[in-house]
């Protein structure tokens, strides 16, 4: 399985283009399984839920990426509603949730 984005060197609305032509060119059969945080109602917080299908990262914040991947990751970070630059989302809560996103792609894929 390879990976394109992290928290480090995130994939984001001003550089998905370029990723997204660069997958499909490098593995065109592949199957894109597209991982993404998402605002939700306050008592959804925390939750991840995976599903077949494309999402559309960046909608919740304005941003019209289009749709993306076959299979679709989300980990709901912060309530609808709040302007997400203003959130003050704390970095382990974030990395908690990459870390058991990571485990269970890892676990599924062995």
């Amino acid at each position: 399985m390879l990976v394109y984005g992290t928290m480090v060197k995130p994939i984001h609305a001003l550089n998905m283009t370029k990723y997204i032509t660069e997958i499909k060119n490098t593995h065109p059969q592949s199957k894109v399984i597209v991982i993404d945080v998402s605002l939700c109602d306050e008592d959804e917080i925390g939750m991840i839920t995976i599903r077949n299908g494309s999402i559309q990262p960046s909608n919740g914040i304005g941003n019209n990426c289009g749709e993306v991947g076959e299979i679709s990751i989300r980990g709901y970070v912060a309530p609808r509603g709040i302007k997400v630059i203003d959130y003050d989302t704390d970095l382990c809560f974030n990395s908690a949730m990459a870390y058991t996103i990571a485990k269970g792609l890892k676990e599924a894929f062995r």
